[in-house]
């Protein structure tokens, strides 16, 4: 929630709000008293849940702090700056200073986020990176425990930011590297029927997790990589002689049908119209 630094030592503080909506569906809103103790490398300033009805609508412009988001269940849609982003259970969604945000629960599958918000030194460590990733949100649940420190509650959540700040930044790399090795598969395979399940088995990684993690990375599905790595082989052997149903095959479709109806819902024309194609 926003945080008014300058005329108060506490952030603002919510009790549990429960609403309802039209047929009775309860909604929660959560938020913890923090003290701002204004300590200069990393300073926690709130802390929340939000269990939010369809179409809940929310904004930000040109804070002085970060404020992340994560997504426990459900989705929504981040607008920063006009640019929307779909957001969905398992990843962040970052305000950062200087920028006009806008973030939208969905109509059928409002999510349920749990936020926090802190500025300092290090805070800056989340300048360059991505608006929405997906990460490990362990850390960001057990900063929900704060309720149960009275005298310390500020530095447990300084120790939880630390580890977070850590989780995220250490991982990435590692992500990446999934990220890395199930396009190299893909690249390697492209000849065969290729399924997210037995790419994720063959990097030994959760297939979710990874199609999650390849999506933010790619800005595509894997499913979608797939399909438009194989298409771009098709197009190269078509233009080289090979045939339609030769050209299936060895890009991993057994059925010509399904791979020219692929072909043309991705491309816009048939192989057969491909191959008439001239060469540019």
């Amino acid at each position: 929630m926003p945080v008014n630094k300058s005329k108060c030592n506490f952030c603002i503080d919510f009790p549990v709000y429960i609403h309802y909506n039209k047929i009775g569906v309860k909604y929660m809103l959560k938020s913890y008293i923090i003290e701002n103790k204004h300590f200069k490398t990393l300073n926690v300033l709130t802390l929340g849940q939000h269990k939010c009805p369809p179409g809940h609508t929310f904004s930000y412009a040109y804070t002085s702090f970060y404020l992340i988001h994560y997504v426990a269940s459900g989705c929504g849609t981040f607008i920063k700056n006009g640019v929307a982003k779909k957001v969905s259970a398992g990843e962040i969604f970052i305000i950062k200073p200087d920028n006009v945000y806008t973030y939208i629960a969905d109509e059928n599958t409002p999510w349920n986020y749990i936020w926090f918000s802190f500025d300092g030194e290090l805070a800056d460590v989340f300048k360059d990176a991505a608006d929405v990733m997906a990460v490990d949100g362990s850390i960001v649940f057990e900063m929900l425990q704060a309720g149960a420190f009275e005298n310390t509650r500020t530095e447990f959540l300084t120790g939880k930011l630390y580890e977070f700040i850590s989780s995220v930044f250490e991982s990435s790399s590692s992500k990446n590297n999934y990220v890395k090795k199930a396009a190299d598969y893909i690249e390697a395979n492209y000849m065969h029927k290729l399924r997210v399940k037995d790419i994720a088995e063959n990097i030994s990684i959760n297939s979710r997790y990874l199609s999650r993690i390849f999506k933010a990375e790619k800005g595509v599905s894997i499913q979608d990589y797939i399909i438009n790595h194989k298409l771009a082989k098709a197009k190269s052997l078509l233009k080289k002689g090979f045939n339609v149903n030769e050209t299936a095959n060895l890009v991993g479709y057994d059925d010509v049908f399904t791979f020219s109806k692929i072909f043309k819902k991705h491309t816009g024309a048939s192989p057969s119209e491909h191959i008439k194609k001239p060469q540019v």
